[in-house]
């Protein structure tokens, strides 16, 4: 084979493997700024201590929170307590029952459910992962009272009773 042949390929190989890249980030970029402004759902403030009808302490089967530990600069306060039942979507959609208005969370980011008295999360294929105690989540990972759950960059703790 002659050089010309060989570069003229090598040309056409990276010419190939630049649209493929440009047609990746357009179609991320289409999904993610087709995405509505997430709407406002009731929310439980934990930092004024407004826990409403979630004051009860003891762990019902089927029901955990996620609280608020950090909402970088997402507008989601410190504290702030989203109640869970098995199935919770979380993530930027607004058709998901958590929303997190956070740039790196992906629209259907992950799901938790809940059999047999113990808590999962499943990371839903997400961009930028999600992590359970600082621990990358491929698939589906066991959840405890009191561990820490990043989806994007907020960062909560997955609580099995509302903190006292």
């Amino acid at each position: 084979m002659s050089v010309e042949l060989i570069l003229f390929v090598l040309r056409l190989v990276f010419i190939f493997a630049l649209y493929f890249f440009i047609v990746l980030v357009a179609r991320v970029l289409t999904r993610e700024l087709t995405m509505r402004d997430v709407p406002e759902r009731d929310t439980v403030n934990a930092a004024n201590g407004a826990y409403g009808a979630f004051a009860a302490s003891a762990v019902t089967p089927g029901q955990a929170y996620l609280v608020i530990v950090d909402g970088a600069s997402t507008g989601v306060s410190i504290g702030t307590v989203y109640p869970i039942a098995p199935g919770v979507l979380v993530g930027r959609a607004p058709t998901v029952d958590v929303p997190l208005p956070d740039v790196y969370t992906s629209s259907e980011h992950a799901r938790f459910l809940y059999d047999r008295g113990r808590w999962t999360m499943e990371d839903l294929q997400s961009m930028n992962g999600s992590y359970v105690n600082g621990q990358r989540v491929a698939g589906v990972v066991l959840l405890g009272d009191g561990d820490t759950v990043q989806l994007g960059r907020v960062v909560m703790q997955f609580l099995l009773r509302l903190p006292a």
